[in-house]
């Protein structure tokens, strides 16, 4: 760590862009897992960059803290789901979270749209445990340990990834 002239302290350059090179590739390998299809096997290493990200977040802000999924903070998330409300109503219909972090877009949808099913997938225990503790007691919700290139996700009449790579 460096000190500029004016005494604020800022973190090294190289730092800076190690951390650039590792979010870039993540994000390439979900991009390329997203073009050969979800049967397509995500790479060890882009699931343990994910992991380390996130254990460090949750090292920082807390298990439960919306800051620990990479959202800047709630106000951010809020505006997200706001935006997913325009893909239509669903109502009695099922929904996919892949991603899910701690489950929060189920009660935001149900309190907009009324009852549905909603599955969750994170990669995470520590954001699922939170999940299961907050909405697991709810018949309509259900969560799963896996990643997205699983071959056996369940099929579901909308499918999103909300958040997944703040």
């Amino acid at each position: 760590v460096r000190v500029n002239p004016t005494g604020n302290r800022y973190v090294n350059r190289a730092v800076k862009r190690q951390k650039s090179r590792a979010i870039r590739k993540l994000r390439g390998g979900v991009r390329k897992a997203f073009r050969q299809g979800f049967g397509a096997a995500v790479h060890i290493k882009d699931l343990a960059t994910v992991k380390a990200y996130h254990s460090e977040r949750v090292a920082r802000f807390g298990q439960d803290a919306c800051e620990a999924l990479g959202w800047k903070n709630d106000d951010s998330q809020r505006k997200r789901f706001e935006a997913l409300l325009q893909l239509g109503d669903v109502s009695s219909r099922s929904v996919l979270d892949l991603g899910c972090g701690h489950g929060d877009l189920y009660p935001f949808l149900r309190q907009h749209c009324g009852v549905f099913t909603y599955i969750g997938v994170d990669t995470m225990r520590d954001f699922l445990d939170v999940a299961v503790a907050r909405y697991g007691k709810d018949p309509h919700t259900r969560f799963l340990l896996s990643d997205f290139s699983s071959p056996q996700l369940p099929v579901c009449d909308y499918v999103v990834c909300c958040g997944a790579l703040n």
